[in-house]
């Protein structure tokens, strides 16, 4: 296991994911500033979740599962 990555590598996460993540998070919420707090909380819990990242998988692909499950758990809450 690698450590969590610093403020450059989160830096970098956000600048090669952020606006892909923003428009997939836009589609799914429908509301901009629905889509702005989710993909926040994704980078948030990527984060938080470094260690369970298998770097033999694609970042992006567990990036993009972590946003898709915060969406559909929010979905639960109603």
């Amino acid at each position: 296991m690698s450590a969590a990555p610093g403020a450059a590598g989160m830096e970098r996460l956000v600048e090669d994911y952020g606006e892909r993540a923003f428009q997939f998070a836009y589609r799914l919420t429908g509301n901009a500033d629905d889509a702005k707090e989710l993909v926040q909380e994704a980078f948030y819990k990527v984060l938080r979740n470094w260690e369970g990242y298998d770097h033999s998988q694609p970042l992006e692909n567990w990036f993009f599962t972590i946003l898709r499950h915060l969406f559909l758990d929010g979905l639960k809450r109603f």
